[in-house]
């Protein structure tokens, strides 16, 4: 018996789980699931006891590894579901009846409306993290304005010189409203001591940033 040992998101064996997983799947897909969660509690149950029947674990540990499965398999069957959809042919462990069933709920509005959200999360997420600092890293972005300006850039001073394309704008619109939102919380702290210096500036950017954009809050150095 194999042992399958948690790791974050994923097995410590991802290879063998990967196969051993996708086997599973491909025998039993009994109805027109375009997702792990379209399949329903039920379903899922199934597919984890068949893949149970290879390995043990401490018994202590099944929460973990139902948690563990139920995120790999997701991601296995979104992974594959996608080269389906992209080749356009029915794969032959997908019963006819239910390929049928699928194409329509791809073609669906829900479907459709999640797919265009996704998209654009994705490319939201792809411009918040093009880097405009040029071939220089942010650590040696900050070390020059140290020696220009004789003391620490603020966090939102950093962002400056590193979401800004080369005419001074930010570098999309996500980031651009983000930096107008910040301007406007720290007019209001303006007669407040706590605006008034770098680690003022950056308390004010944690506080009011880090809720709304996690992936700008902190630069990479």
């Amino acid at each position: 018996m194999l042992v399958p040992v948690p790791a974050r998101d994923d097995f410590v064996d991802s290879s063998r789980t990967t196969k051993a997983i996708t086997k599973v799947l491909k025998a039993q897909w009994d109805g027109p699931y375009i997702s792990w969660t379209d399949a329903g509690k039920v379903v899922q149950d199934r597919w984890f006891d068949t893949f149970s029947r290879d390995y043990q674990w401490a018994e202590g540990m099944i929460d973990e590894i139902r948690k563990v499965f139920a995120t790999k398999t997701s991601k296995i069957i979104k992974s594959t579901l996608w080269k389906v959809r992209d080749k356009g042919e029915r794969p032959r462990w997908i019963p006819e009846d239910h390929w049928d069933g699928m194409v329509q709920k791809w073609g669906g509005v829900p479907f459709q409306q999640a797919s265009a959200r996704n998209r654009a999360n994705r490319a939201a997420d792809a411009a918040a993290s093009v880097y405009t600092g040029g071939s220089i890293s942010t650590l040696e972005h900050k070390k020059r304005f140290e020696q220009r300006e004789h003391r620490e850039p603020s966090l939102f001073e950093v962002m400056q010189m590193t979401k800004k394309n080369k005419a001074g704008a930010w570098v999309n619109q996500k980031t651009t409203e983000l930096a107008e939102a910040y301007q406007a919380r720290r007019a209001e702290k303006e007669a407040d001591l706590v605006a008034s210096t770098p680690e003022g500036e950056s308390l004010i950017w944690i506080q009011y940033i880090k809720n709304l954009a996690p992936w700008i809050m902190m630069p990479k150095m």
